[in-house]
């Protein structure tokens, strides 16, 4: 169910030239600061679709317990 709500709430993924630009859309990376050498990341942002994150977090979660490998990538 997570999945079809996802590509509804997407939309046409064509429109989207890159997978950096998706993320971008819906504000899924972490904000990063940086002064010189220095680079320090921090949560996700909050300003993009919140439904759209909800469910990547959903089924990310789903799919680490179902899945050993998932698991581990998870928790890591």
């Amino acid at each position: 169910m997570v999945p079809l709500l996802l590509v509804y709430e997407i939309g046409d993924i064509t429109r989207f030239s890159n997978p950096k630009e998706l993320v971008s859309r819906i504000d899924f990376a972490p904000s990063s600061y940086q002064s010189g050498n220095i680079r320090w990341m921090c949560r996700i942002t909050k300003q993009g679709n919140s439904r759209i994150r909800l469910y990547l977090v959903e089924s990310s979660t789903m799919a680490a317990s179902y899945d050993p490998k998932m698991k581990t990538f998870y928790e890591r």
